[in-house]
């Protein structure tokens, strides 16, 4: 038995032992859900910030929605870089005067850049 299996026996007990715990625990599950998704003022401030500097619009499709876009390291190595500088992406760019060597992309031409320049980890693959 995988550990997906055990969780939801567990589920499955509690929610007939304890439906008003059950109740309780997805309403608390679902609450912190929409708080992690939702983009604070600051964050979304930051962000276009950042993309106002770097183009808002995605360089390869020209896609300009604010809710797809990113700004991504042209020569790959984000994941290293952002372990290195141990804060917010955002404002790290914004506190180093928008440097070069980065620029706008959708969530999809970042995906496919990606694929192309075989930039995944193995964990991935």
């Amino acid at each position: 038995m995988d550990a997906s299996e055990i969780m939801a026996m567990y589920a499955r007990l509690l929610r007939l032992s304890e439906p008003e715990s059950y109740k309780a625990a997805q309403q608390r599950y679902k609450d912190s859900g929409k708080k992690s998704l939702a983009m604070s003022a600051r964050q979304r401030q930051q962000k276009e910030q950042c993309l106002a500097a770097y183009g808002q619009q995605c360089v390869r499709c020209g896609f300009p929605d604010i809710r797809a876009l990113s700004i991504d390291h042209i020569d790959g190595g984000g994941s290293q870089h952002r372990r290195e500088i141990r804060r917010h992406f955002y404002r790290w760019l914004i506190a180093n005067n928008f440097p070069p060597g980065f620029q706008t992309l959708c969530m999809n031409c970042q995906f496919i850049k990606r694929h192309e320049n075989q930039e995944w980890t193995s964990a991935l693959i």
